[in-house]
């Protein structure tokens, strides 16, 4: 241990010592502060400004229509499964079931095509379909 780690030269900023691992002793800091405010001008011209598109607002009115909820909301989650016309089918019994399977499927909107997937792994007496339908909605 050198001096300047050495129990005897304490730091003011002990009690944030444990946070970065050192519990024994402390270390010296230096923190300098950065000057950016000149570099971070909004579309004003004024230093320390926001620009227009990072001001909060109370409801997201750049939204796309079909991605609006029952009400509105400035943040909402969605999954790429509410993005996709397409629906794959796993773990269908290996009876022949396809045209059952369409037609129930069909109750939900228009479907454009379907296909069994042969090649996709599934499990041992099992069929996987691929359904797409006309719109995003019904999917």
């Amino acid at each position: 241990i050198d001096a300047v780690d050495s129990p005897a030269n304490r730091s003011t900023l002990d009690p944030f010592c444990s946070l970065i691992g050192h519990t024994g002793w402390s270390a010296d800091v230096v923190l300098a502060a950065r000057n950016t405010a000149g570099n971070m001008a909004s579309s004003d011209g004024k230093p320390g400004s926001v620009f227009d598109h990072h001001v909060q607002t109370a409801v997201c009115d750049s939204r796309a229509k079909y991605r609006e909820g029952r009400r509105p909301r400035a943040v909402k989650v969605y999954t790429i499964n509410l993005e996709s016309r397409y629906l794959l089918i796993q773990g269908v019994p290996a009876v022949g079931a396809m045209k059952e399977l369409v037609e129930r499927f069909a109750l939900y909107g228009a479907i454009e095509e379907y296909n069994a997937l042969d090649e996709y792994p599934a499990e041992d007496f099992t069929e996987v379909y691929l359904i797409k339908f006309m719109n995003l909605q019904s999917a």
